[in-house]
């Protein structure tokens, strides 16, 4: 039983769009002039003056729209308690601060409502390609861009003889979790032609496969375990809404079930993504 019905869920996008792009223009502003500090996690990885401003923006935009609803961010000091939450809303202020810190442009503002450990709506700004990326269940999913037209986001549809373009093969076949993955997919029956192999730039990969610029995309971080160490649910759940309403699928790769956003502050365990069925091939 959804607490939303498609057209609230399509005000709530629409609302959460206008925030993550107005956080984008707090990065872009603050990218552009170097007006930012930098410091360091207890992970060794970056954060800067601009995720914490991006941050209490967004925190107080979404407590405005919908005050019973709990909020979780990366950035948060403290999580709340969502355990009797069925709802709540999970962002990232600053998706890839490290490109950031080291001036390249791809970084991004992430946002997803979460129902029953579920995306149900997710939105990504790309702040420097002035581009949105933006989906809610049961409607589309949408690019877009500055001065262009509304683009409705289609993945490939694989014909008899078609091979699969697996996205990230170039950037991470050398990782013993890369091979993992493929020795883990074969386990369970599914054949990877892995020397078709895209590499756009940038680093939206789930969007690429939800574009129909590839059709595989194999999201294994370092861990050759498999498990965890792959991220949150600010990382994931905005993209994974997005490809599935553009026709795409994900899984984890050791069970083959959805991926599930509970607890939000939890890593994930190695996932792919997938344009369709016949993207996957049986030993």
């Amino acid at each position: 039983m959804t607490t939303f019905t498609s057209e609230e869920l399509q005000d709530l996008t629409a609302d959460l769009c206008v925030i993550a792009e107005q956080a984008g223009q707090i990065h872009r502003k603050n990218f552009e002039e170097k007006s930012f500090d930098v410091e360091y996690k207890e992970d060794d990885s970056p954060v800067t003056t601009s995720d914490y401003e991006a941050h209490h923006f967004m925190r107080k935009k979404l407590a405005r729209l919908t005050p019973d609803i709990p909020i979780i961010s990366e950035e948060n000091e403290t999580q709340p308690d969502i355990s009797n939450a069925p709802v709540f809303w999970t962002f990232d202020p600053l998706d890839s601060t490290k490109n950031f810190v080291e001036g390249k442009q791809d970084f991004f503002v992430k946002a997803a409502l979460i129902e029953n450990g579920k995306p149900i709506l997710g939105v990504i700004n790309a702040p420097m390609l002035d581009t949105t990326y933006f989906a809610w269940r049961g409607g589309p999913a949408f690019k877009q861009e500055k001065d262009a037209p509304l683009e409705v986001l289609q993945t490939r549809q694989l014909q008899p003889g078609d091979k699969a373009i697996i996205l990230n093969h170039d950037r991470y076949s050398l990782r013993p979790a890369f091979q993992a993955a493929v020795n883990a997919l074969s386990a369970r029956g599914i054949a990877l032609d892995i020397v078709n192999s895209e590499k756009p730039g940038g680093c939206l990969d789930y969007m690429y496969v939800a574009e129909g610029i590839a059709d595989i995309y194999i999201n294994c971080g370092h861990a050759e375990s498999l498990t965890g160490g792959n991220g949150m649910s600010w990382d994931y759940a905005a993209d994974l809404i997005i490809l599935e309403c553009a026709g795409g699928h994900a899984e984890q790769i050791l069970s083959g079930e959805a991926p599930c956003f509970l607890p939000p502050d939890d890593n994930m365990n190695a996932m792919i993504g997938y344009s369709c069925k016949q993207a996957l091939k049986p030993v």
